[in-house]
């Protein structure tokens, strides 16, 4: 990206790209993680203008054919990366809550209708 020394120069063409999870982790051999990712890109389709010619995920790095409506792809590389950075770290541990609350919830009721 522009803030990495990843400058696209030709604003107008299309451009293969790969972003790499790090340390290489394989995280999208979970459903959900592919699922985030998607979602992501479909977002930056139709909000920031991003055209996806083709797209490969594998399990710890993505690749992905893409150009832009309005020649800004360096742009919305790196506001979506961004995005979906935060994203990835948030929603987890939401889940991991929702697990937590589950179990302690069950766990109260277990105790409830043994009493």
């Amino acid at each position: 990206m522009a803030e990495a020394g990843y400058k696209i120069r030709n604003t107008e063409g299309i451009h293969f790209i790969t972003f790499a999870v790090v340390e290489w982790v394989d995280v999208f051999t979970r459903r959900e993680y592919k699922d985030m990712l998607v979602e992501s890109l479909a977002f930056c389709q139709e909000k920031k203008g991003l055209i996806l010619y083709g797209w490969c995920i594998m399990t710890n790095h993505v690749h992905f054919m893409a150009s832009a409506r309005e020649n800004n792809l360096s742009d919305i590389l790196l506001r979506c990366s961004k995005c979906s950075a935060s994203d990835h770290l948030e929603r987890p541990m939401n889940v991991l809550v929702s697990r937590l609350k589950q179990l302690a919830l069950s766990t109260m009721l277990q105790n409830l209708v043994q009493t």
